[in-house]
């Protein structure tokens, strides 16, 4: 059995009624939905539009690439300024270069968004009287090549040679020898069985093999130093010193060896001073 209800609204002593106390319909009642956004993971995230975070969130690696909560990231500004109807798009980083040391030290770290995906394409906001969202394709960071010698990558190279390696630099190749999850790589080594980190007994020989092969050339900022070969210093790319593969060797002047991280105590010593008289600041 149904009951029928009244429809009030047409009743003209209900509605007069309702008209001298200046009482408003009630709005109409219906079922209240609640509308959840989906959550997405750390993983989906960073391999999509990326995520925004502050510029000490991001870990640095002792292979020198980028982390981010157990994973291993690219690194880009999303916000484009468009001058004039320019854009200058950003390049992205893999690795703690020069140019990321620069900003850092000069406080211009701000924010950053990290991802992991292997496209090439970013997502990125054109900034003028109005704010665009946009998937581009951006470059990789030359520096970034040089601060793990990414094939060779350095600039004693001709400038064409350079821009053909930018060109030929891809990312599923990146991701392929330096793996996105860190937590599933296996250590090289155990707590019982780890090399202490010194130099090898035939580092000397080495060192000065890698200085004479490199032309007495500076690898950060192409100096040449075969007159004053004492301020050319062979580094470590990631701080290993019993790590002599030649890809982890680089051959760097004095002040470019004292501005990769953690080596800021090379300021300190005499030969900085020296080296900078004589051929000012660099690094």
């Amino acid at each position: 059995m149904s009951i029928k209800l009244p429809d009030f609204l047409s009743w003209p002593a209900f509605n007069g009624l309702r008209t001298r106390m200046r009482a408003s319909l009630a709005a109409p009642f219906a079922e209240r939905i609640e509308y959840r956004e989906i959550e997405l993971s750390i993983e989906e995230l960073l391999q999509t539009r990326g995520i925004d975070v502050d510029s000490d969130e991001i870990e640095v690696l002792d292979d020198g690439t980028l982390g981010y909560k157990g994973r291993r990231v690219l690194v880009y500004i999303r916000d484009v300024n468009v001058m004039g109807n320019r854009e200058h798009m950003p390049r992205y980083h893999f690795a703690f270069c020069a140019t990321l040391s620069e900003m850092h030290k000069k406080n211009r770290g701000g924010r950053y968004v990290v991802a992991s995906r292997d496209s090439g394409l970013f997502e990125v906001n054109l900034i003028s009287a109005t704010v665009e969202p946009k998937e581009v394709r951006l470059n990789v960071c030359q520096n970034c090549l040089k601060h793990i010698s990414w094939n060779g990558f350095g600039y004693h190279l001709q400038k064409p040679t350079r821009l053909e390696l930018v060109k030929g630099f891809a990312l599923p190749d990146f991701f392929e020898k330096y793996p996105r999850d860190l937590l599933s790589v296996k250590p090289k080594h155990s707590s019982t069985d780890a090399p202490v980190n010194t130099y090898t007994p035939d580092w000397e020989r080495i060192s000065s093999t890698v200085r004479r092969v490199r032309r007495y050339r500076c690898e950060g900022c192409a100096l040449d130093l075969s007159g004053n070969p004492r301020f050319l210093h062979v580094h470590h790319r990631n701080g290993q010193k019993n790590d002599n593969r030649d890809s982890n060797l680089a051959a760097l002047c004095i002040a470019c060896h004292a501005s990769e991280p953690l080596h800021g105590h090379m300021q300190q010593l005499p030969d900085f001073t020296e080296f900078s008289q004589l051929y000012g600041k660099r690094g």
